[in-house]
This record gives C-alpha cells, sequence and structure tokens, in this order.
C-alpha cells in the first residue's frame, strides 16, 4: 500500500505556503512605500564639514598626493600605509577585533577602475551578501554605501578611480568617526 498525502492536509499546506509568501510581498512593498515617501533629502544625505559629527579642529590631515584626497581622521589615531593604494586608520590607544583577529577600524583602499559608470553600480556588484545600498553625496560626488554584515563600505567613483572607504566594526564610536571623517573627505585635483 503505498502512502497518500490526504488531499486536505496539501490544500492546507499550499495555502499556508501562499499566505506566508503574500505577507512577505506585502512588507516588502510596505518598505518600498515607506522609502518612496520620505523626503527626498532623507533619502539621500549629505556629508560635508557642516554636517561633521565631531568637532574636528584638532584632527589631523591624512592627504594622499598619488590618487588626489585628503582626509580628517582623529588626533589621537594614526595611519599605516601598506601602499599607496591602502591606507589603514586605527586608534593608538585602543584595540579592535572580529572573530579574535585584530584589525583596522578603518579603512580607505583606492583601485582603477575604467568599467564602473557610476559608484552605485560598483556597490551594487560588492552586494553579494544581501546588504542594504544607499546613496548620499560626499564633495560634490553623489556615491553609494553598503551595508552589510562585514561592516559598511561608501565607494566613490572620481577620475576612473574608486575609493571605498571601509568601517569594519559596529562599535558606535567607530561609527561617528567614520562619519566624520567622510564628511571631511576631499579631492585635491
Amino acid at each position: 500500500m503505498r502512502n497518500q498525502l490526504n488531499p486536505y492536509l496539501a490544500i492546507l499546506i499550499v495555502t499556508i505556503v501562499a499566505s506566508a509568501a503574500t505577507y512577505g510581498l506585502i512588507l516588502e512593498c510596505q518598505k518600498i512605500e515607506a522609502f518612496d515617501s520620505l523626503p527626498s533629502a532623507m533619502r539621500h544625505q549629505v556629508l560635508d564639514d557642516a554636517t561633521s559629527l565631531m568637532d574636528t579642529s584638532d584632527w589631523k590631515t591624512y592627504t594622499n598626493e598619488e590618487y588626489g584626497f585628503k582626509v580628517k581622521y582623529p588626533a589621537k589615531w594614526v595611519y599605516r600605509e601598506i601602499n599607496s593604494e591602502t591606507i589603514y586608520f586605527e586608534n593608538s590607544e585602543e584595540k579592535y577585533y572580529m572573530e579574535g583577529s585584530e584589525i583596522s577600524p578603518i579603512i580607505i583602499g583606492t583601485r582603477d577602475s575604467q568599467r564602473y559608470i557610476s559608484s552605485l553600480e560598483f556597490t551594487q556588484k560588492q552586494n553579494i551578501y544581501n546588504g542594504t545600498v544607499t546613496t548620499l553625496a560626499i564633495d560634490g560626488k553623489e556615491v553609494a554605501r553598503l551595508e552589510d554584515y562585514l561592516g559598511v563600505r561608501t565607494n566613490i567613483l572620481h577620475a576612473h578611480k574608486i575609493y571605498s572607504v571601509e568601517r569594519n566594526t559596529g562599535d558606535m564610536r567607530v561609527h561617528d568617526i567614520y562619519q566624520t571623517m567622510l564628511s571631511t573627505f576631499k579631492f585635491t585635483r
């Protein structure tokens, strides 16, 4: 004798699955409607010296002549250049860890990019962990930010180069420093 699925049970399973899918679709549509109803200023953030979260009067300035940018960083922090393309910013008085390994909480990486036409396109291709992509403006340029479980990456396309400013820790003190550093990021050419 073969095991047969009770027709009522089959209908119940199909109904539950269809209801769950419909509920998920409704929630997703509500998120889109909520985002669309926001004023455009809230959807597209502008970061500059006027929106800085912290007083930067005692901060130092890092300048990268090869890639043509400068950024302020806290007075008690230091930077390490692995090469002119990768700069690690670290607190000289505090260490940060991820999964047991010491990390640099903020990294700026640069690379040539002839392929991408926008920061948003580049960022969407990086979004392999289904993170949240938003746009903002830094130094008058539209940029894209990706937030996922790895951290936050803000990508800026300028003069056929991608500038990635990364925050690798969830520590809110570092978040405020990261936001403030981004607000001071400027191109020198």
